[in-house]
């Protein structure tokens, strides 16, 4: 797929590395080097003294001359082997370098998971344009939504509506339903005569035969259109995925203001137009009044 450069064997990364062994190498050499120099100058300096008897009479600090002349070159000798071996080596260039790396390695994480999201919504619309996703299918959202946008708590219904119920069973009935993980576990099996597809993040998460799995929205959605009319029916996060691929929005209203943890999208009313309203009133079955409201996008 890629051809080697042919004047050299070597990526920049192993040249890098070449590079660092090299200069550590001859730091090290230095630092001998200076050691067997200073083993030499330390005979010189006891011979001139004792044997040729220079300076025979000056002292520093109390010792004969040489002594703290010898003692201040092991000084610095020993500095020189603490730059090579400790500060170069911890705290030098490689060491500042490694740190750049770590802080640069966090930032090219966050890239690609940013370009893994927008490659998803790509996709779909490349696919969409090019005709290789099957366009007479259509792509649907089906939710109950209180007014303020709340569609459950904890992972269950938070209110009574079997009007909504059946007609969520009439709509989806015979058809492919996309939902997250979350959403399917809140059911106690897979609904009847339709084709489920969950999303989950988690590689190995285990579904019952006959439901497929997906690991993004653009998977879920394509596994969809290759099986017919779909319906995204949750939770929160998965509306808001699905939400610049849908078509149709088929929502009931519940005339109320919930508390919960899990929300739809507030709708825009450029992007969507409202196409049919059905009111209804409180009664045995229903607790609160609704609307069956139906969106197309423009």
């Amino acid at each position: 797929m890629f051809k080697a450069h042919k004047s050299s064997s070597f990526d920049p990364e192993q040249m890098e590395l070449m590079a660092y062994a090299q200069k550590r190498i001859r730091q090290k050499r230095n630092w001998f080097n200076h050691g067997a120099i200073f083993f030499i100058g330390s005979i010189i300096l006891w011979i001139m003294n004792m044997a040729l008897r220079a300076g025979i009479d000056t002292t520093f600090f109390g010792y004969p001359w040489f002594v703290s002349a010898v003692l201040l070159w092991f000084a610095l000798w020993l500095y020189h082997g603490l730059s090579v071996f400790v500060f170069n080596r911890f705290l030098g260039d490689a060491w500042e370098k490694k740190q750049i790396d770590i802080l640069m390695a966090k930032q090219e994480k966050k890239i690609i998971q940013l370009q893994a999201k927008l490659k998803d919504k790509k996709e779909i619309i490349d696919s969409k344009q090019s005709g290789g996703m099957n366009n007479t299918a259509k792509v649907i959202m089906i939710v109950a939504a209180s007014d303020n946008n709340v569609i459950g708590k904890d992972n269950h219904l938070i209110w009574r509506l079997k009007s909504d119920l059946q007609r969520f069973k009439t709509m989806t009935s015979g058809h492919t339903i996309i939902m997250g993980r979350k959403t399917f576990e809140s059911f106690p099996k897979p609904l009847p005569n339709r084709k489920h597809i969950v999303i989950s993040r988690q590689k190995d998460y285990h579904v019952p035969e006959g439901v497929l799995l997906a690991h993004s929205i653009n998977e879920a959605l394509l596994m969809g259109q290759e099986l017919g009319q779909t319906y995204v029916i949750g939770g929160g996060e998965i509306y808001k995925q699905a939400m610049p691929f849908c078509d149709t929005i088929e929502l009931t209203r519940v005339h109320t203001e919930s508390k919960g943890d899990t929300f739809f999208p507030n709708l825009d009313m450029q992007v969507w137009k409202l196409l049919n309203k059905e009111s209804h009133q409180a009664d045995k079955d229903n607790e609160f009044d609704y609307s069956f409201l139906t969106y197309k996008k423009n």
